[in-house]
């Protein structure tokens, strides 16, 4: 068999997102029962915002235990949250993973000003759900786009 016919039949070997902090492993153990959901859960959908940006390199789990956001109060779903970050180390936004998959993405600064948000947003991605500016950059809102 030709050596291109055979490439057709591989897959691409695009560097999977790099997962710190808190470890899958550990998200299954301190979340009870439910643990194995909210792993599978924060997996797939850092897989996807990868998916749709590739430029997020790195997903910072800020916690291995679900909680109530106490920086989104209008969220009364338990989250993981996860940090986003480029290969560069630039942090893009925060993403508040809830237990049924859906997620909302809150765009640092930079993830305002680099267009990230606005390709996660259109990546149809399965339980996205628009959020408000990132509520940890104290910075004021990105203007309107006109």
């Amino acid at each position: 068999m030709s050596r291109n016919i055979i490439r057709s039949f591989q897959t691409s070997s695009a560097a999977a997102i790099q997962h710190i902090g808190a470890e899958l492993s550990q998200l299954r153990s301190l979340n009870g029962p439910d643990g194995e959901r909210w792993s599978v859960s924060t997996r797939t959908v850092c897989e996807a915002v990868e998916r749709a940006d590739p430029r997020i390199t790195v997903a910072d789990i800020q916690g291995a235990k679900a909680h109530l956001s106490s920086k989104d109060r209008s969220d009364p779903e338990q989250v993981i949250t996860v940090g986003l970050k480029t290969q560069g180390g630039v942090r893009v936004g925060t993403l508040h993973v809830h237990l049924s998959g859906s997620f909302k993405f809150f765009p640092s600064r930079a993830g305002r000003e680099g267009g990230y948000d606005h390709n996660i947003a259109q990546a149809n991605i399965p339980g996205y759900l628009a959020g408000d500016n990132d509520p940890w950059e104290k910075a004021s809102p990105a203007p309107a786009k006109k």
